[in-house]
């Protein structure tokens, strides 16, 4: 079992997995945290976007904590994959370029953690 922040595209997942010889289970748990280290992490992630050309996954902490509410999703939740998740809370995604200019402003991100389970093949 491994607790992973979700930042990174899901559907790399399987592929870390199989590289480490393990067969990829369905999550255990998905949940929605704010971004702590806000400064580091953010400066870290949005270079790796523009040297890449890829994104990683962060949200507008208040909206998304909304939306799941909204949607009467506990946090953590055994019943949604992260995925759906994710793509409910499509509306609050932004960057890490993004966030980290929302956090100049005060305003705080969070992002998606799995609990993932995987069973030697």
């Amino acid at each position: 079992m491994t607790l992973l922040g979700g930042r990174f595209p899901l559907n790399l997942t399987d592929e870390l997995f199989k590289r480490c010889g393990l067969e990829l289970m369905p999550e255990f748990s998905v949940g929605f945290k704010y971004q702590t280290q806000p400064e580091i992490d953010y400066v870290g992630y949005h270079e790796i976007e523009k040297r890449y050309g890829i994104e990683f996954d962060f949200f507008r902490y208040e909206e998304a904590l909304g939306i799941l509410k909204g949607n009467k999703i506990l946090n953590p939740t055994f019943k949604h994959s992260g995925q759906e998740i994710k793509d409910m809370l499509r509306n609050a995604r932004v960057s890490a370029g993004e966030a980290l200019e929302l956090h100049k402003k005060g305003i705080r991100c969070g992002h998606t953690v799995h609990l993932f389970r995987g069973r030697k093949n």
